[in-house]
């Protein structure tokens, strides 16, 4: 817990002026009789009403209690806070605050509302009934997260490029398009289809395209 205490005093030390004011707020709504600390019975109250049962036990109060006062100070809340808003989590197996290490389950933690995770010595032990059995412990976890988004990231770059190649190889084949052989093409087209009284006007055109290729290029192909 005194990682825990100090990352949270890092934090507030750091922190705006309108946050430590929050961080305040917060402090005083849980200290109910205003004598300046949180006793067990308001720590107990204020977590039911906040919907953190989980944390509702004298024995996580305790590890709180950092100066054994009997009540939580400033600081000792402000480590609560930092608990909940950074998602700590409480053992599936046994049920106690894994203040370091632990496990969380893949399947649950990419698809379902809730993760599951485990301390160490439940998840070596077995100590737990669960259905998935992929799990990756905080670090590997993040790792494992970080090297996704930068297997999407990559692979959304690459598509960027394959679009952009693909846009200039057509413009330069739009460029580079022959006259002759639209001409022919189309006059190959009224063959097929028999539009005979237009075979004529492109055998003209394409006379002209081998006489004068540069000036249909100028031009366009002609509009049939």
């Amino acid at each position: 817990m005194d990682e825990l205490h100090k990352i949270a005093k890092a934090y507030y030390e750091n922190a705006n002026s309108d946050n430590k004011d929050l961080g305040h707020q917060v402090f005083k709504r849980m200290d109910v009789d205003g004598d300046g600390q949180i006793s067990p019975h308001e720590f107990l109250a204020f977590l039911k009403n906040e919907g953190r049962r989980e944390m509702a036990n004298p024995s996580f109060f305790k590890e709180l209690n950092k100066n054994g006062t009997g009540g939580l100070d400033l600081m000792e809340a402000m480590t609560l806070c930092y608990i909940i808003d950074s998602g700590r989590k409480f053992c599936d197996g046994c049920g106690e605050f894994m203040k370091g290490i632990f496990l969380s389950c893949m399947e649950c933690f990419d698809h379902e509302d809730r993760s599951f995770n485990l301390c160490c010595a439940c998840f070596e032990q077995g100590r737990y009934v669960h259905s998935h059995k992929k799990f990756f412990d905080n670090y590997v976890l993040l790792e494992t997260k970080r090297l996704d988004a930068l297997k999407e990231k990559n692979a959304a770059k690459r598509k960027l490029r394959r679009e952009a190649e693909k846009k200039r190889v057509a413009e330069e084949r739009k460029k580079n398009v022959n006259p002759v052989a639209v001409a022919f093409f189309n006059f190959k087209l009224c063959v097929e289809f028999k539009c005979f009284s237009k075979i004529f006007n492109l055998l003209i055109i394409y006379s002209c395209c081998r006489l004068q290729p540069q000036r249909l290029l100028r031009n366009g192909s002609p509009n049939l």
